[in-house]
This record gives C-alpha cells, structure tokens and sequence, in this order.
C-alpha cells in the first residue's frame, strides 16, 4: 500500500480515538471517574465550579479525607461526586446523578446533634449511595449516606453520615451553638422534673451528657479555627444556660474563656447612676434564673421610662422594675430603694442599696431575692445593723381587692454585700363586707428587742378587739 494510503489511516483512527474520548468522557459526571481526589480546594475539576448551585464539603476524619461536590440539574436531579481518600490516594470515588423522592420528609442529625428536615435524594444507578439528603427551603445543610465496603472487614457495610453545606460559606456555628443549647435546656428540664421514672431519667442523663460532648467538641473547633466567639455570641444563649441553671454548661463555657454577661450599655449617662434631679419614672432590669433569684450584682439596664423604645425587648430571665427617687429612702450611710416590677395577682418588689454622691445615687448593690405581694405594695422602715457584715430590714407589705384587705409585717436578714432571706412575718387580713379588720403594730427598745401588737376585731367596735403582743430578740436572727 502506497504511503498516502497509511497516512490516511493513521489520521481517520486518530479522529475516531478523540471521538471516543470525547464520548465516553461526556458520559462522566464530572470527568474520568478514577481521577485523583480533590485536594481539599474550593471546587473539584470541571464544569461543575462553574455551576451557581454548587454544594461542596471537605473534611478530614482520623487520617481520612471527605470531598464532596453537588450539582442541581434540576429541582428534582443532583449530581454528586464523592471521594474518600488517605495520603492522596483514593479508596472510593463516587460519581453519578440522584434523583429528588418529594413525597417523602426525614428528619436528619446533622454536625453536633444539629437537627432539621431534609427531603431525601435517591441514586440512580450506583448502589453504594444510599441517599443524599438536603434541607427544605433555603439553609445550609445537606447530609450524605453511603456504604463503603473496602473500609472494614465485615460482612455488612459501614454506613457513613457526614454533614455538608451550601457553597463554600463558614460552617453555621452560631446555629449549631443554638441547638446544642436548645437541647441542653430540654434534657435538663426532663432531667429535673419529678414526675419522671428511674429508667427514663438515666435515658435523658446520658442524653444530656452526650450534648455536654458535643458542646466541648464545638468548642474545640471554634477555638482551633481562631474564630471569635463574641461575633457568634448570642447574648440569650449564655443567659439561658444561667436561666435554667445549668452549671457543668457554665463551666465548659468558662474554661474555654467564654465570659458571661454582667450588664449591658446603659442609657444613664454614667453606669449605674441614677441623678437626683430625675422626677420621672426610672425603668432598672435585672437577670434572673427560672427560680427568680437575682443573678447580678448590677442592673442590665437603667432607664426612665419617657425614654423607653416601644415595645419593650427583653432578654430570657430579664425582668423590668420601675419607681422613682422618691422611693429612695436614707438610713446613715446607706440608701435603700425599692422597684416593683409590672404584675398584679403577684407583684415583685425589688430593694437595692445606693450611695449618695455629690450628682446622684450610685448603685451599691442588688439584693438577690425580691418581696412579693397580691395586688398590692411593699413600703421599708427601719434598717438595724446586727453585725459587722449583717443588717435587718423591717418593712410592710399591704394589698386588697373587692373589699378584702391583706398584709403583713415582715424582717428580712441582709447579709452583705447582696444575700438576701426573710426570717420573721406576720400577716393580718381583713374584710370591708363582715367588717372584719386587722392590725399590726411594732416598737423596737434599745436592746433590739421588737415588740409586736397584733390586733383582731369589727370595724364597728374595734376598741373591744382582740389584742396578742409577741416581744422578738433580733440578735437571734443573727
């Protein structure tokens, strides 16, 4: 054959070689399926860097490296690849379309128990993936399950569920913050409710234990990665665990140099001051937990209340008080003040001890417990002081509502700087329809000795009532 004839030959199977490649590469996803695994950078080869609906995950686990890369052909159709690899090798490579099942909704556990509903994606021919599951709606999570047999030794093949996320954005942390803490609050209520068996207690104490796990593995990434917790904070996320309680979430927080908040911008010019020459209504809040205990030594905010946004925001466990410089009352060297808060079958009185300075009163302290009364108010009298570090409060409480009257006398031990507990009360009542009236008086001598006059009678004839007398050593309240 003549020379001309092989260089045809040569050239005609040439064009039929370049023509297979390039037929059978068009049939890969995202080229040759035995391509080496991506190397961890924002896109695998190919068209699919290109797409605007990418989802792409890496991770590296024990020596082991994930990269996933998804692609929507449409809203019902997915290409994935998938590649497992150690020391650049690849162990399984992945490569084919999936196919949306819209009448079925899962509820898939995502990175650090993060829960959310996930519409599942079935593989069309390549039976290693089990299906691919992506949020509903616009977020950013997706979850892969897939067998891979030449990673054990057994009969069954290992199932892997590994988080991914939408594009190359920062992982959620502050929403995977969000649900450790919003599952840490619900075992821990479970845990301390009293209506609850033996059996399912330990169910939700190892439960509970594994979201503490979780939490100090998040942790441990968010500090790994340099990533400022102040910009993931949430200020109801560290108030809820001081709301609910939850010491062992406190102290994970603490050693990871997580600090909790004290108190907030306030509006007063100068922290924790309140002017002498404000006549409006003074609007303080405080933290408290779920059993009403003040937490803080300082107020979150002071305001007057002409000045106050409408409505009004506030945060888990913080409670509003108002009153006005009026209810400041002198004793020495101290000044005392109460604020209620804005209830009515059950009104909270809050007292707070101030200094006087040359532009105001300036906060001293918060007693951490409050007086309550129906319908009704609480007024202070005397301050005595019992010891170095310990004074009592005698003060009144009074309420009524549709003729009925209520009250009592009470002393309180306050014990610096901010303990706060009653120690003695004495309630009376009364009646404008059976005319039925009570009353409590006290003097107090020299030697701390209070004496209380508790008298019972009708309205009509109050002079024959009944008269009880009761002589207290305050020192034993000591």
């Amino acid at each position: 054959m003549s020379k001309k004839y092989y260089l045809w030959t040569a050239l005609l199977l040439t064009l039929l070689i370049v023509a297979f490649i390039i037929h059978h590469k068009s049939d890969g996803v995202f080229g040759e399926a035995n391509s080496s695994p991506a190397s961890g950078n924002n896109s695998v080869t190919g068209e699919l860097s290109q797409s605007d609906r990418v989802i792409f995950y890496s991770t590296e686990e024990n020596g082991m490296k994930y990269n996933l890369t998804l692609c929507f052909d449409d809203t019902a159709t997915i290409r994935y690849h998938f590649v497992i690899s150690r020391d650049s090798d690849a162990i399984i490579e992945l490569v084919d379309r999936a196919v949306s099942d819209p009448q079925t909704s899962y509820t898939i556990r995502g990175k650090y128990g993060f829960l959310f509903s996930a519409r599942r994606f079935e593989a069309s021919e390549d039976d290693q993936i089990t299906g691919i599951f992506l949020q509903q709606g616009d977020s950013s999570y997706a979850s892969l399950n897939y067998y891979s047999p030449p990673l054990n030794d057994q009969v069954y093949a290992l199932l892997k569920d590994i988080p991914v996320m939408f594009r190359n954005t920062e992982e959620p942390y502050r929403e995977y913050l969000e649900g450790i803490i919003a599952a840490l609050v619900e075992y821990h209520s479970k845990i301390s409710a009293s209506n609850e068996t033996e059996q399912r207690e330990s169910h939700y104490q190892s439960t509970y234990d594994e979201k503490l796990s979780d939490l100090r593995a998040l942790l441990t990434e968010i500090k790994n990665k340099k990533i400022s917790f102040g910009a993931l904070n949430n200020d109801q996320l560290l108030d809820q665990v001081i709301f609910y309680g939850m010491d062992s979430v406190q102290r994970i927080f603490e050693n990871y140099g997580v600090e909790f908040r004290v108190d907030s911008s306030l509006v007063i010019t100068e922290s924790q001051l309140v002017p002498y020459q404000t006549d409006d209504h003074i609007l303080v809040t405080v933290q408290t937990d779920k059993t009403g205990k003040i937490i803080n030594d300082r107020f979150l905010r002071i305001d007057k209340t002409a000045n106050l946004e409408r409505p009004l925001i506030l945060r888990i466990g913080e409670l509003p008080y108002f009153g006005t410089t009026r209810d400041f009352k002198d004793y020495g060297d101290k000044t005392l003040a109460v604020f209620r808060d804005f209830g009515f079958e059950s009104v909270n009185h809050l007292i707070s001890v101030w200094d006087k300075q040359q532009d105001g009163y300036r906060l001293s302290a918060i007693l951490n417990s409050s007086v309550s009364v129906g319908i009704g108010g609480v007024s202070l009298d005397t301050l005595i002081r019992i010891s170095p570090n310990k004074y009592l409060i005698i003060g009144e409480k009074s309420g009524g509502d549709a003729g009925d009257t209520w009250g009592a006398l009470w002393v309180g031990r306050w014990t610096l700087p901010r303990q706060f507990e009653m120690v003695y009360e004495k309630n009376w009542r009364g009646s404008e329809e059976q005319r039925f009236i009570e009353n409590i008086s006290y003097s107090i001598s020299k030697d701390t000795i209070m004496k209380v006059v508790w008298e019972k009678g009708h309205s009509l004839n109050f002079s024959d009532s009944l008269v009880n007398e009761e002589s207290i050593d305050l020192k034993g309240f000591k």
